[in-house]
């Protein structure tokens, strides 16, 4: 996982070259969340002045990729160092509608709103995730048993927690440079398991102690 400093804008923003603005705002949004002073997460992690300089590069990055000039000449930047493809650039007449919904995909997923509620208590009983959480460490794995156990699709958990499908798949087969930092694998992780299990710190460490150790 690259330091942040290190980082091209798209990455800080987790978001890719061809974005739109509107995936761009909502993108600046979601990371003030998880960075700002009024997140909790960010307190565990970071100092003040850490905080401060990584506001700072979030709103360096936001405002030179909302601006389309100031995009434009970011753009050509990156692809004459061969960081990004011309290709894979936003144009703006190209952009097809995306659909909302996945009519296909629908109708295969535990309802959203259950996920929290209804799997907590099974997973506390479940014998199978009690026999892994009797591990002192844990692996991406046995996560990935964990949800199989309790019958929840990478979907289903990418579909209430907004997490990327493939941030969550590199999670459970411990593919950590895939990731944007460490502090976004905790928060992920965090956000992954508080879908089925009630003690979610107890298991981020465990599963941690491989990288921090």
């Amino acid at each position: 996982m690259k330091p942040f400093e290190e980082q091209h804008y798209y990455e800080i923003l987790d978001i890719s070259p061809g974005a739109s603005p509107f995936e761009i705002r909502n993108a600046y949004k979601m990371a003030l969340q998880m960075y700002g002073n009024s997140s909790p997460v960010s307190y565990s992690f970071f100092s003040k002045d850490e905080r401060a300089r990584l506001l700072s590069i979030l709103e360096k990055a936001f405002l030179t990729l909302i601006d389309k000039e100031t995009r434009l000449k970011y753009d050509k930047k990156l692809v004459e160092q061969g960081i990004i493809d011309e290709e894979s650039l936003y144009c703006e007449d190209s952009r097809e509608p995306i659909p909302i919904i996945d009519l296909k995909r629908s109708k295969e997923r535990i309802s959203v709103a259950s996920i929290p509620k209804s799997l907590k208590s099974e997973a506390a009983s479940n014998p199978v995730i009690r026999e892994i959480l009797a591990q002192d460490v844990l692996t991406g794995e046995d996560l990935k048993k964990m949800r199989e156990a309790l019958g929840v699709s990478l979907e289903n958990i990418s579909e209430y927690t907004k997490i990327r499908i493939g941030f969550l798949n590199s999670i459970e087969e411990d593919q950590f440079d895939d990731l944007p930092s460490k502090f976004h694998l905790r928060s992920f992780l965090k956000s992954y398991l508080d879908c089925f299990h009630t003690d979610s710190e107890s298991i981020i460490d465990r599963y941690m102690k491989r990288i921090d150790g």
